[in-house]
């Protein structure tokens, strides 16, 4: 009878240490969801600089643009004060991503917003 106390002891050890995990993952995932809603908003409030910065990419590579070249002519752009420029805080051309730089109009903060994918496909976040 006491063997099996300490199997139902262990059992429920390890149900309330799995049933803690997944609420942490739960809290984990719930906060992500916060911050890409956040991100989303922010986007939707800089739709035209988001599409203008998507279109310059495009263009560029439509030309065939050397990628050494598109990134020191962002660069150059950036210095002239070209306000898509001064959006575009890093590429990730072998990646199609670029990352851009937000005013998070709501705060005092800019949003980072990795992974705004730069082809055909649908635009993503990471």
């Amino acid at each position: 009878e006491q063997q099996l106390k300490k199997k139902e002891e262990a059992v429920t050890r390890k149900m309330d240490k799995v049933r803690d995990q997944l609420r942490s993952q739960v809290i984990d995932l719930e906060e992500a969801q916060s911050r890409n809603i956040e991100i989303a908003q922010c986007i939707e409030r800089h739709l035209e600089e988001v599409e203008a910065a998507i279109l310059v990419m495009r263009s560029a590579i439509a030309t065939t643009m050397d990628w050494d070249d598109l990134g020191h002519q962002i660069q150059v752009e950036k210095q002239n004060g070209n306000p898509i420029a001064q959006i575009i805080h890093s590429l990730q051309l072998e990646k199609h991503q670029m990352t851009l730089m937000l005013d998070d109009d709501e705060g005092d903060e800019d949003y980072e917003e990795p992974g705004v994918e730069d082809g055909d496909q649908d635009r993503e976040k990471d």
